[in-house]
């Protein structure tokens, strides 16, 4: 490969691979030939730990830092929702973060998983908390900002396992979740919401499945999933969810008590409902943001 330079044949020394001679300029491109061979050892000590297999355009392009086979958070992300989506069923909206913030940072698209270190992180971090989502009513809380950190975390630990990257980013950051005391319904407060009734079609949705969830226990990922499959009649003669959860696998069985099963058949022939699924499809992000309207409306804080 050319290093850009030119000199005299006769003062070159081939057996030595050096410039002859005292000069400046000799003593300059002797220096930088030897810096040269050492990066160029590094780079083939970098591979080496890689793979068994290496070519002399492997060490140039990684050199010059064209390895077309090093790993980036588009492929991690790819990667990740292949294989581990049944895990973190949350990540994809912490890779659109991601990708604008090196877009918004570094002015690019993806981003080598080697490059990765502990000041991406902080930085990641700095921008989550400046953040102001659609559908949010502020900036991100802290709880909220490490929950993405999390989730990237997470997807780290596959590219370390893999062997993608040499070393976590992670090893010196410390995630720090606030600690909150969760408030819970009052009966009462349980009753003025299903009382409200609204003429805004998607706050009646949310107003229903946050009451089916109320009745059942069962998690907003867990009622997404939820088909006519899972709804069963059981030995006492009445309907029963039957089903899995998402997150553990665990089978469970429980009855529909209260109005849970009066919501199912109200959204049976709902046009936005899909055949397969008991109720319309809506993202967890939305949901919490119109609930939090019906919330408002029914005077719970």
């Amino acid at each position: 490969m050319s290093l850009k330079y030119t000199i005299p044949k006769e003062i070159w020394d081939s057996k030595g691979s050096k410039v002859l001679g005292r000069t400046k300029e000799a003593q300059e491109i002797n220096t930088y030939l030897m810096e040269v061979e050492t990066e160029l050892f590094q780079c083939y000590r970098e591979l080496r730990s890689r793979t068994p297999h290496i070519t002399p355009q492997m060490v140039k392009a990684h050199y010059f830092g064209e390895d077309v086979s090093e790993f980036t958070l588009k492929n991690l992300f790819e990667y990740h929702n292949t294989h581990n989506a049944h895990i973190l069923c949350k990540a994809t909206l912490s890779q659109k973060y991601l990708l604008k913030y090196i877009k918004k940072q570094y002015n690019c698209d993806d981003y080598k998983l080697s490059q990765l270190n502990h000041q991406f992180i902080v930085g990641f971090e700095t921008y989550l908390r400046k953040l102001h989502p659609i559908n949010h009513h502020g900036n991100l809380s802290n709880n909220g900002a490490m929950k993405h950190i999390q989730r990237l975390r997470k997807m780290i630990r596959i590219a370390v396992a893999n062997e993608w990257i040499d070393k976590d980013p992670f090893q010196k950051f410390k995630i720090r979740m606030e600690r909150k005391e969760r408030a819970f319904l009052t009966l009462s407060e349980l009753q003025k919401i299903q009382d409200y009734f609204t003429g805004i079609e998607r706050l009646r949705i949310v107003k229903d499945l946050f009451v089916f969830s109320c009745y059942t226990g069962i998690s907003y990922c867990d009622i997404m999933d939820l088909s006519e499959d899972n709804l069963v009649l059981g030995i006492d003669g009445k309907y029963w969810i039957s089903t899995k959860r998402m997150k553990t696998k665990n089978s469970f069985k429980l009855p529909l008590v209260g109005p849970a099963l009066s919501i199912i058949k109200r959204y049976q022939y709902h046009p936005k409902r899909d055949s397969e699924k008991l109720f319309p499809r809506i993202s967890n992000q939305k949901l919490n943001s119109y609930l939090k309207e019906n919330a408002d409306a029914c005077d719970i804080t």
